[in-house]
């Protein structure tokens, strides 16, 4: 997760494709398969960070993921991924410092 001033652009991810809302398959969080706009995370600079898979790299071994908030890409071994973590609403509370893209104007906001 990166820091960025307020009011600085950043590249916004790729938009998911409407697939993107999947979870990770396997009952037992381990993940065998993926599939295009499946969220999971994947290890980014020491840690388990949200990511969507972009490209499956035909069903091999490894595929494609674009980190959220990010933009930066890269191949990982679907082995090691792990199901993807969202706080719900109710977690949230109220005074949280947070950082969040506008849609309307593609800025991020601290």
């Amino acid at each position: 997760f990166s820091t960025t001033p307020a009011g600085v652009k950043k590249p916004p991810p790729s938009p998911p494709p409407a697939a993107a809302a999947k979870q990770a398959s396997g009952s037992t969080g381990a993940i065998t398969a993926v599939e295009v706009g499946q969220y999971v995370q994947a290890m980014y600079g020491g840690n388990y960070t949200n990511c969507v898979v972009q490209d499956t790299l035909g069903g091999g071994p490894t595929c494609h993921v674009a980190f959220l908030g990010g933009g930066e890409d890269t191949n990982c071994l679907v082995s090691t991924l792990k199901p993807p973590k969202f706080l719900k609403t109710s977690e949230v509370l109220v005074g949280s410092k947070c950082e969040a893209i506008y849609t309307g104007d593609g800025v991020w906001y601290a």
